[in-house]
């Protein structure tokens, strides 16, 4: 079973206890703030006031890392930067393969499927693969509810070949749920937290 929890990293050069494994678990770490990267100090020794320059991994926003902890180990994040990070933990026991996102996919010629059950605002959108059928795809355009981006304009001379384009978005909804349009021979995978 897993769990979930948010997690708000102020900013400066203080770390913040995130979380302490009483057993062994897999615990997925997603940078959720747009622009701020966040850094990871894990071990039974890290502690609060570790220096600022202690070593540490860095997660870019919207990327993840997965972690297997031990009992006693703690996790410790913090802001690389002046501005505030949050983030959000997925906790697994039992060796279950988890991850911090979900995935939907859209299929050839859909008109704004909202991605997830019913979408809201706040939704996470870490994503966006696009996969063509040929060589003459069709476009692809994300809305955050009615505000409408083209992600990919399709057409003549769009692609050199049939690899799948993966767009990095990294971003929350801001006027409701995400929504993904697709033309003609071109279908997409939507990576992110969707309500």
């Amino acid at each position: 079973m897993a769990t979930t929890s948010a997690v708000d990293v102020a900013a400066g050069d203080e770390w913040t206890l995130a979380y302490t494994a009483a057993g062994t678990v897999t615990l997925n770490v997603q940078n959720r703030h747009p622009g701020t990267n966040l850094l990871i100090r894990v071990g039974a020794s890290a502690a609060a006031d570790d220096a600022p320059g202690s070593p540490a991994e860095s997660v870019s926003s919207g990327d993840g890392r997965s972690i297997i902890l031990a009992a006693g180990d703690k996790v410790y994040l913090r802001s690389r930067g002046a501005a505030a990070a949050d983030a959000t933990l997925v906790i697994s026991q039992g060796g279950e393969q988890i991850g911090s996102d979900e995935y939907e996919t859209v299929a050839a010629s859909q008109t704004a499927q909202v991605l997830g059950t019913t979408g809201a605002v706040g939704d996470y959108l870490a994503r966006v693969i696009i996969i063509p059928a040929n060589l003459l795809p069709g476009a692809v355009t994300l809305l955050d509810n009615a505000t409408s981006i083209t992600l990919f304009p399709g057409g003549l001379n769009s692609l050199v070949s049939l690899a799948p384009v993966s767009i990095e978005i990294g971003a929350r909804s801001v006027s409701g749920a995400w929504k993904i349009s697709t033309g003609a021979n071109v279908s997409v995978i939507a990576i992110g937290t969707f309500a």
